[in-house]
């Protein structure tokens, strides 16, 4: 089967077989060589914009070609952006193409290998700025960093955030959040105490 993949696309020098699911921090799947080369780094290229990743490496799914393109229409020039799992820059890159300063992340050190390389290929390294951290420190981080994109959201958006933080999660009270921790808390010790 993957040599007449090969056979019928001369431009294609690996065909895969993946194994199994992504299961790891890092969100890489391992995969089997069914044809041709053992060689897993390719560039690709969405909507004008340029991509080198090692496949065997990094998160990617061309099947969100759409979605990223999608998502980045909805950005204007001068719009501050977080991307906290940036992978190798499929929204990141795009979104510096289009006037806007992100700050793009991802834990993968591998993926911000090439997240920083497809910066420079793609020559908005005067708009895009890599990480590779942890979301939540890079959370932290971009939040405690005067003058940051925190610093630079319209004001209403803290007033949103404040919102939301009180509204919690799945549109949860407070209150409702501390009494369903109470009762949980409460189950824990009546458990520990029947043991």
């Amino acid at each position: 089967m993957g040599q007449v993949i090969l056979d019928k696309n001369p431009i294609i020098k690996t065909v895969v077989n993946k194994l199994g699911t992504i299961e790891n921090e890092y969100r890489v799947f391992d995969m089997e060589v069914i044809a041709g080369e053992q060689q897993f780094e390719t560039e690709v290229s969405q909507h004008g914009v340029r991509f080198r990743l090692d496949f065997s490496k990094v998160y990617w799914n061309s099947r969100l070609e759409t979605e990223h393109k999608r998502l980045v229409a909805t950005f204007k020039p001068g719009d501050v952006v977080a991307d906290i799992m940036a992978g190798i820059g499929p929204f990141a890159v795009p979104a510096g193409k289009s006037g806007c300063k992100v700050y793009a992340n991802d834990l993968n050190p591998e993926s911000a290998k090439y997240l920083t390389l497809n910066i420079q290929l793609n020559k908005v390294s005067d708009r895009v700025l890599p990480f590779n951290m942890d979301g939540r420190q890079f959370v932290k981080l971009l939040l405690a960093t005067p003058g940051g994109p925190v610093e630079q959201l319209p004001p209403t958006a803290a007033a949103e955030a404040d919102a939301a933080d009180q509204q919690g999660p799945a549109g949860q009270q407070p209150q409702q959040q501390q009494q369903q921790a109470s009762g949980a808390q409460q189950q824990q010790v009546d458990q520990q105490q029947g043991q």
